[in-house]
């Protein structure tokens, strides 16, 4: 068996359309038809999206050999992941590699700073997902967690006391709960920011210094890759 058709049978097992694998490549279902009836040939980086998103054992995609699946790769927590995504219970969202980025990009931003992608219950469009760096938001939202991200076009709706990703004019990228300043002086100005993790101080950041931000929706704690 090709691996033409090792692609159209994971696809089928999954109950995938053409379109969804696509979609986890990050190219167009007509790109990816070519790929499956062999006119193509699957790329480097086509390949490790579908090993990285999917599970799929690597020496069964290359090869033919072993079960279709691993048990380690898998950005999913389960089998039960897929099912839903495939049922479209739940949606793929990009997984953005901020460390090689350095700010949050544009949803429609160029392909090379995604690392894979990631299923979501309850994801939207235009959502976006990150790798958390760092133990400031421990235990709630540890290192290593993967967290889905949702842009906040008007911040007067912000929650106080939520996890919101705060991104900065100079790129930084700070992970923290916004809460009304405790100032009244700078209640409109500035914002308090409190980490979960008690060995952080609260710190104030003037909102104007702030070109972004998302609200965590969801949060995955044991994904591997």
């Amino acid at each position: 068996m090709s691996i033409h058709a090792r692609l159209r049978l994971l696809r089928k097992t999954l109950g995938y359309t053409q379109e969804k694998m696509g979609v986890i490549c990050g190219i167009k279902k007509s790109a990816y038809s070519m790929i499956e009836n062999g006119y193509t040939q699957l790329s480097a980086r086509n390949r490790q999206f579908l090993i990285d998103t999917l599970g799929i054992n690597m020496l069964w995609l290359d090869e033919g050999e072993g079960e279709m699946f691993g048990s380690e790769s898998s950005v999913y927590e389960n089998i039960d992941e897929r099912a839903k995504y495939a049922r479209g219970e739940a949606k793929i969202v990009p997984l953005y590699n901020f460390d090689t980025v350095g700010r949050l990009p544009d949803p429609d931003g160029k392909s090379e700073y995604i690392r894979g992608y990631v299923s979501f219950d309850g994801a939207e469009n235009d959502d976006v997902a990150a790798t958390v760096v760092g133990n400031g938001m421990s235990p709630s939202i540890p290192a290593g967690a993967v967290v889905l991200l949702r842009r906040v076009q008007d911040w007067n709706a912000i929650i106080y006391g939520k996890a919101y990703l705060i991104i900065l004019d100079d790129g930084r990228r700070l992970l923290r709960r916004i809460c009304r300043h405790t100032d009244t002086r700078k209640s409109e100005s500035h914002f308090l920011l409190r980490a979960t993790n008690r060995a952080f101080e609260p710190g104030t950041l003037p909102i104007k210094m702030i070109s972004a931000i998302f609200a965590v929706k969801a949060v995955y704690r044991s994904m591997t890759f």
